[in-house]
């Protein structure tokens, strides 16, 4: 159930702190004016979603991206699903839509894997998605859907927050209409058009559903501050290794990684995390601590140790357990000068 319920003039106000911040958002511009350009190309629409995922979503794709032809494919598969989606507005989302979008979802989520990484491209999915039917499918991260209380099994979170969405979309529209009067139509027209690019100083009018990601991007990252600035006092620093343990355990199970790879998905999937709180240049990763080894006793594959140095200075030591989670070593933390 959607928390809060902006109006027109609150939903344009925070659209135009976003498109401050984001300097107009021209990498979105691009993708998307070139989809729509070569839409009738699979070839070059599947350019179109790298161009946005490698923007959008760089941290995800920082060490590899996915397999263009398998996007292509999904593309091709899918089209007449994506041609219908498109001529859609995101109120409209229904009962009806939940098998076509579970189908679109299934086979964007395959094509998304990054080649020879076992990880799951939910974040990617959902943007993709959005990209290929702009004014229909809102996109949403780890954050935002968690926000939202979407953070289950997918595409079951994914339908969940597009009703959310519909819901969301149709009170906007409401409260222009109660005040201005005429219909749902006359009203997102306005709204998405003279009415956004005047009150945020864009020059691109964009779908109602693109302003609501930009509305749940703003209200994402004023939680997560609040958030962290009402904790930092009470809360343990350990709190930010047990989330990097929690980002490696998900995006890097035995797989290499760089402290800054660490990071940046850390901020993907948890939001702003206060500089002064953990020291990501200190962090040293992939030392080997041993290897695992099938039930014939065969060497399977390197079991990646981890290491966290505090403000304070000590040295925490955590190993992969063997439920793909993470042991602390040390009982006590060790100093390092």
């Amino acid at each position: 159930m959607v928390s809060h319920h902006p109006n027109y003039q609150e939903l344009l106000d925070v659209c135009a702190k976003y498109v401050q911040q984001e300097q107009g958002d021209t990498n979105y511009e691009v993708a998307s004016t070139w989809v729509k350009l070569y839409w009738d190309d699979a070839t070059r629409v599947a350019g179109g979603v790298r161009i946005l995922e490698e923007t959008w979503n760089r941290a995800f794709y920082s060490r590899g991206i996915f397999n263009i032809q398998k996007v292509i494919k999904a593309i091709e598969r899918c089209r007449n699903s994506l041609n219908l989606f498109r001529l859609r507005q995101v109120e409209t989302f229904g009962s009806v839509d939940e098998e076509p979008t579970r189908e679109l979802w299934t086979s964007f989520f395959e094509a998304l894997k990054p080649k020879e990484r076992n990880v799951r491209p939910y974040v990617a999915t959902s943007k993709a998605l959005h990209l290929l039917a702009p004014s229909f499918f809102v996109p949403f991260d780890t954050a935002i859907a968690k926000n939202y209380g979407c953070n289950i099994d997918q595409p079951r979170g994914f339908i969940q927050f597009q009703h959310y969405m519909a819901e969301l979309a149709c009170h906007v529209l409401d409260t222009f209409v109660a005040k201005h009067g005429g219909d749902h139509e006359m009203a997102r027209v306005m709204i998405c058009g003279s009415l956004y690019m005047e009150r945020t100083g864009s020059h691109y009018m964009k779908t109602l559903a693109k302003l609501l990601d930009e509305y749940n991007w703003i209200r994402r990252l004023d939680k997560t501050v609040t958030n962290q600035v009402r904790k930092s006092n009470a809360k343990s620093k350990l709190s930010i290794p047990l989330l990097a343990l929690e980002t490696a355990r998900r995006h890097f199970t035995n797989q290499p990684f760089s402290g800054q790879s660490l990071y940046r998905s850390m901020v993907e999937d948890h939001g702003y995390i206060k500089p002064g709180s953990f020291l990501p240049a200190d962090w040293t990763v992939n030392q080997i601590s041993g290897y695992e080894f099938d039930q014939a006793g065969n060497r399977w594959h390197k079991r990646y140790r981890i290491f966290f140095k505090r403000e304070d200075g000590m040295l925490e030591i955590y190993n992969p357990s063997v439920h793909s989670g993470w042991a602390r070593v040390n009982d006590r933390c060790q100093r390092i000068d």
